[in-house]
């Protein structure tokens, strides 16, 4: 009588790689050739494919080898998903006079480093009076957390005066006889930027000749 007890075989050491993408992960990798039992036998194993993951994080291949005793082994393949960081384009700018020129930019279509368009976060801070800057910022996020900012600014400067033209002369007969500040007298006051600018009295000057033609300007 020959009693067969076929002893356990034994596998290479596990296998490991670092990833950018779940697409990396997906390929599924070479188990180690030439496993055989104690006989020489060669096996074949029986592979288990892990479930994708949302992002970042580990996902493992085990190959399962069996003998024909029952004895089994795994060998297992880790892929480690690691997504590195996504870049943007450069920052624009523009001038332009006026408030009403500002608009909301379009935002570059980014990518994160896997090819998936990433949709951006919008913020933007109060228009400015009339000088300052305004700034859209579009902030992107991948699903490993990574952020980069991407900035659209408008350098608003106003630096076009409004104008108006000056009222008609009038004469009195006396310094008592001056009408007071009436800033209606102003009709075509204009602005490039401003709808309705505001015509607001500043002084009257005058000339110095008391009782003698008396010249009074007065500015608004």
């Amino acid at each position: 009588t020959y009693t067969i007890d076929l002893l356990p075989f034994t596998l290479p050491a596990n296998g490991a790689s670092t990833v950018n993408c779940l697409a990396d992960a997906q390929v599924q990798p070479t188990p180690p050739a030439g496993i055989v039992d104690m006989c020489g036998t060669a096996l074949t194993p029986a592979v288990t494919t892990p479930a994708n993951i949302p992002c970042e994080g580990t996902m493992a291949y085990v190959f399962t080898y069996t003998d024909c005793a029952g004895n089994t082994a795994d060998w297992t393949y880790t892929y480690t998903i690691d997504t590195p960081t996504f870049t943007v384009p450069a920052n624009e700018q523009e001038s332009v006079v006026c408030v009403t020129e500002i608009y909301v930019p379009t935002p570059p279509v980014v990518r994160d480093i896997c090819g998936n368009v990433l949709t951006p976060v919008m913020t933007q801070n109060a228009n400015p009076v009339c000088v300052g800057n305004k700034i859209y910022t579009f902030t992107y996020t991948d699903c490993a957390g990574n952020i980069v900012p991407w900035t659209y600014t408008f350098s608003v400067n106003d630096n076009i005066a409004p104008t108006a033209s000056n009222p008609a002369p009038i004469s009195v007969v006396s310094a008592s006889a001056v009408p007071a500040p009436n800033v209606s007298v102003v009709t075509d006051e204009a602005d490039n930027c401003t709808a309705n600018p505001v015509v607001a009295f500043v002084s009257d000057a005058s000339d110095g000749n008391v009782c003698n033609n008396e010249k009074i300007t007065r500015t608004y």
